[in-house]
């Protein structure tokens, strides 16, 4: 039996440092991946290629009759569960200090955990033909799709995990907190049928959450189950195979999602220890739905609250929310009344005035503005950011 409270102390010991940071690409992975494929327990299967000619890497670890397929950064911007596969083999590999020793014999994992490699060169979600690779399960135009769509086809896993990260605004809107670890069981028809690879990646799921909810209470969510048939997920599930999304999502003071890392390995291991003890078969359907749904937008960057607004013929008073892109650009949100939006960073603007010019407080638009505090001070939105 595994003993998470082990595997949570051992990923704090033993995590990459090198892979604590916002964006991994193919050359921050190398040197790491070049560690993973020296241990005896790891196998290069095979190297495909992206559009660019960008190796795609196939690793295999076991020799179990229960078949894993696990793929992380499909979308190029999103490596946080890259990062946590690296730590997950790692951690494996010293089986005796996890005490999960007979996991080789049980288990057969295959793992690519850098799917769309020209992407994650150029931090973008989409891949080198600027396809969205998720969004190409159909007509498989992206040499990637058709990569996974020949490991689905030739390995026919029991259970596949498709990572990702989420919008890191996300949260679970009636606690206010962010979603930090979002997972679903996707469905195969606009019906949503429940079918028997659909019920077990639930109630995988609910194992997985129980665990989860120790370490970041409120910060589990269910990922919203529309029907989408071109995205990859959906459709391994309707060629029968268990499937679960895990969304890796962010949490206060955690700019680089370390926290979603961590959980994500605990979640790996949970699911293994779930699959290899039944642990998971007395959850039931109610018990999936019962875990709070995600929703969008409920988190921003920057709230400002009470701003008066004094240079209009009718001075009055408003909130403001900010969001800030990645390439550093800050973006104006929402104007009015905010109080239902939280912020990694909440500000009262009370005393202070907006001097910049009031047309300039247009949604969706750069938040180039200059505000005076009460003593005097100029100060613009990078500096508050920055306080």
């Amino acid at each position: 039996m595994i003993n998470h409270a082990t595997i949570a102390q051992l990923h704090t010991d033993m995590h990459f440092s090198t892979l604590n940071v916002a964006h991994i690409t193919p050359e921050i992975l190398a040197p790491i991946l070049e560690q993973i494929l020296a241990y005896p327990e790891v196998t290069l299967v095979q190297s495909f290629t992206s559009f660019e000619q960008r190796p795609i890497l196939h690793l295999r670890m076991g020799t179990g009759p229960v078949k894993i397929l696990m793929w992380s950064q499909m979308h190029g911007d999103e490596s946080t569960a890259t990062a946590a596969l690296m730590d997950f083999i790692h951690l494996l590999c010293r089986q005796t200090e996890c005490n999960f020793n007979d996991w080789q014999t049980r288990f057969t994992i295959d793992i690519v955990p850098m799917l769309n490699p020209d992407g994650a060169a150029k931090h973008t979600r989409v891949n080198a033909q600027f396809i969205d690779i998720n969004r190409d399960a159909l007509v498989l135009q992206s040499p990637e799709g058709r990569v996974l769509q020949h490991l689905v086809s030739s390995l026919q896993p029991d259970l596949a995990l498709n990572l990702h990260d989420q919008n890191a605004y996300h949260g679970i809107s009636e606690r206010q907190h962010t979603s930090t670890i979002a997972m679903l069981a996707p469905v195969a028809d606009h019906a949503k049928h429940i079918t028997p690879v659909r019920k077990q990646a639930m109630q995988l799921i609910c194992s997985a959450q129980k665990v989860l909810r120790e370490y970041i209470p409120n910060h589990v969510a269910r990922f919203d189950d529309t029907f989408s048939p071109r995205s990859f997920g959906d459709n391994i599930v309707s060629q029968g195979v268990s499937t679960i999304l895990i969304e890796s999502g962010t949490f206060i003071n955690d700019p680089h999602r370390q926290v979603a890392r961590k959980m994500n390995v605990l979640t790996y291991f949970t699911l293994l220890d779930a699959l290899l003890h039944n642990k998971y078969e007395h959850y039931t359907i109610e018990d999936y739905f019962a875990i709070p749904e995600h929703q969008d937008d409920v988190y921003v960057d920057l709230k400002l609250t009470d701003l008066l607004i004094a240079n209009t013929a009718h001075p009055f008073t408003i909130d403001i929310t900010i969001n800030v892109d990645k390439h550093g650009n800050t973006n104006i949100e929402h104007l009015g009344d905010c109080h239902t939006v939280k912020g990694f960073k909440e500000l009262s603007l009370s005393g202070y005035q907006l001097i910049s010019d009031y047309q300039d407080l247009q949604p969706d638009s750069t938040a180039n503005l200059i505000f005076v505090s009460p003593s005097g001070l100029h100060i613009t939105i990078n500096e508050l950011l920055s306080t």
